[in-house]
């Protein structure tokens, strides 16, 4: 009995493993299918624009370089399904194709998505500087789900890029573009351009700075140089993505501040404590020393504004005639009515000190908890969205988009709005050289009269289908007066995923050595599969390596039919002579993006031989006699081949 219930507990424990295999592998084949996105509705593909936004001036004047402050090292796109009009949920993360590329603001992906299959919506999410895979632990999340759990720590100073070094974190970001049935004319509002939002703020410190248009020239004080800037009361967590609430879809811009209630505070600086705060030493960016200034100040957002909860700075300024030091608070207080403000994200705080009046603290603990004394200052605040306005004296010129993103198959255009306070007969728009495949409809854009002073006008962007394996790209120069500017015109490439069926290979015709083959009775005939709308007209190019002087190559146009597939025939070279003699082992190799091939085989017989019949044959009534005397049918016989004086057995 011991023995039969040890059985028993075997088969049981066997039982619940087995079980417990079966659900992990059922498991990992769910999440699998998720993360890789498989869906029977197909694929389609379309190039994100990305615009983190130009935040003006030029690494010579600043220490985060204009290229890491707007660099996307790496991103996730998240594709979130509309299931009702206020919920949506991670349906799945989509591939990016390649690498992410671009520089000045301006970046742009190729990314793979999923057809809709029964007219479903769907939004993308896209999270730069996070990582690739982020989306991976979120599956069937909702949007206010996935904003709540993206949350990233600032315990200490954000690593700056300095002095041209490459040490330096990247910033996170977050945009989003609106929902819609995705198939082959998918266009993402205006072909996929995604407005990025730095998910910190930026603080930029010194004497006397530049106010002219865009700017960002400290031009000193006489007599005072800046020392040291320290920050206080900082947040020690914030969001990757912003609550929507606080944000406005139509201005793009954050609008309140977005705080996690978990965070925390650094460097609150009691009194007495002696916290230096987060410390930053000036940078000298100009001949005088007076021209010294902070630019690697990133902060998260803060809605505290109370004067213990505000996130503040405290400037240490060197007395030149003396030689002390004093040092002064500076809140976040742009109306300079006594209020402070929040901080928000993608904002851009320069703090400007426009006049030294006294002597300030003795130590930075001391000012900051101290009210603004002996020191006026300015503070401007700029959001830094995509800046697309150009300015000449009292004229501008203003346009939606600076990059414009047409689809590779041409069937969706673009406008363009463009506005100006310059007269109708200042304005002009020439191409400059570039394909011709990308032009204006119509040609000579119609400038329409000014309203109030005012010509708002469009300019709509067209595309013929672009089947060159490459992305085009064409430059409008515009002219406004003493302003000029260009607006970029760029178009993906169809991408020709096709496939070969490899058991559908025949090879046509005989191979005979030292012959010439002849195209039209040696061929291969195969049939292709997977080819979609976007694909009709493109042209499909395959063809085989050389093996014993055989090589196979056909091209043409895609048709299609009810299965996606088509049967092509490939044709022999008739250039060069079979030899020698043997097995050619052909490679079929193609342009389809998929990177498919196959392999076949083609046998090389010798052109000419004499037959040698060795049998014991019957003349009269055709039949051979085996050494039994039995008769049997030719068919029995032994044939050999003599090939230049020697046997050949075949």
């Amino acid at each position: 009995m011991k023995r039969m219930s040890i059985e028993k507990i075997k088969i049981r424990t066997a039982t619940c493993l087995a079980l417990a295999v079966l659900l992990l592998l059922l498991f990992t084949g769910c999440m699998t299918d998720q993360h890789e996105s498989v869906r029977k509705g197909g694929s389609v593909y379309i190039t994100l624009a990305l615009n983190t936004g130009n935040t003006s001036g030029t690494s010579a004047t600043r220490a985060m370089p204009v290229a890491a402050d707007e660099e996307i090292r790496n991103a996730s796109v998240l594709v979130f399904k509309k299931e009702a009009a206020d919920r949506e949920i991670l349906d799945y993360q989509a591939e990016i194709v390649g690498n992410i590329s671009g520089s000045n603001g301006e970046f742009s992906a190729i990314v793979k998505l999923q057809k809709s299959v029964d007219n479903e919506q769907y939004s993308l999410v896209v999270i730069a500087n996070k990582g690739n895979d982020i989306g991976y632990n979120y599956y069937g999340k909702t949007k206010a789900e996935l904003q709540q759990a993206l949350v990233f720590d600032c315990t200490d100073r954000w690593k700056a890029a300095l002095d041209g070094s490459t040490d330096y974190d990247p910033i996170p970001m977050w945009g989003e573009v609106g929902a819609q049935v995705i198939n082959e004319s998918i266009s993402f509002e205006n072909s996929s351009k995604v407005n990025m939002l730095r998910s910190l703020a930026r603080f930029d410190v010194g004497l006397m700075f530049d106010k002219q248009e865009n700017s960002e020239v400290f031009l000193g004080l006489a007599g005072y140089e800046l020392q040291t800037v320290h920050l206080y009361r900082s947040r020690d967590k914030a969001y990757v993505i912003p609550v929507e609430a606080n944000y406005s879809v139509a201005g793009k811009v954050a609008t309140a501040a977005s705080v996690p209630a978990t965070a925390g505070t650094n460097h609150s600086a009691a009194v007495g404590s002696g916290d230096n705060g987060f410390v930053y030493t000036a940078q000298n960016y100009g001949t005088e020393m007076e021209k010294k200034s902070v630019r690697e100040i990133y902060v998260p957002e803060n809605a505290l504004i109370d004067f213990a909860d505000a996130t503040n700075i405290v400037v240490g300024i060197k007395n030149l005639a003396t030689g002390n030091v004093g040092y002064y608070r500076m809140d976040v207080d742009a109306d300079k009515d006594g209020t402070r403000e929040s901080i928000l994200r993608n904002h851009h705080y320069v703090f400007s000190v426009t006049a030294v009046t006294g002597s300030g603290m003795p130590t930075p603990e001391e000012a900051e908890n101290a009210a603004s004394s002996d020191i006026s200052y300015v503070v401007t605040p700029w959001d830094e969205t995509v800046s697309n306005v150009w300015v000449s004296g009292n004229y501008y010129f203003k346009v939606s988009q600076r990059t414009v993103t047409l689809h590779a198959n041409g069937k969706t255009d673009v406008t363009v709005e463009y506005t100006t306070n310059l007269p109708k007969d200042k304005l002009a728009f020439n191409w400059e050289s570039g394909p011709a495949s990308i032009m204006l409809d119509p040609a000579t854009p119609v400038i329409p009269d000014p309203v109030g002073g005012v010509i708002t006008g469009t300019l709509t962007f067209h595309a013929i289908v672009n089947y060159t394996g490459s992305i085009l790209m064409k430059q409008l120069k515009f002219t406004a007066g003493d302003i000029e500017g260009h607006i970029t015109a760029k178009q993906a490439s169809v991408r020709m995923d096709y496939g070969i069926n490899c058991s559908s290979v025949k090879v046509h015709g005989s191979y005979m050595l030292d012959s010439n083959p002849d195209p039209d009775k040696n061929y291969i005939t195969l049939t292709l599969t997977g080819i979609v709308d976007d694909m009709v007209g493109a042209i499909w190019a395959i063809e085989t390596n050389t093996s014993h002087g055989l090589h196979f190559s056909g091209t043409g146009e895609f048709t299609i039919s009810e299965d996606g597939s088509m049967e092509v025939t490939l044709y022999a070279d008739p250039a060069n002579k079979i030899t020698p003699t043997g097995v050619a082992e052909l490679i079929i190799n193609s342009n389809s993006t998929a990177g498919v091939s196959c392999g076949v085989n083609v046998m090389i017989g010798y052109k000419s031989m004499s037959i040698l019949g060795t049998c014991n044959f019957n003349a009269t009534y055709g039949y051979a006699a085996d050494k039994h005397g039995r008769m049997h049918s030719l068919k029995k016989c032994v044939i050999s081949a003599l090939q230049d004086g020697y046997p050949y057995r075949q």
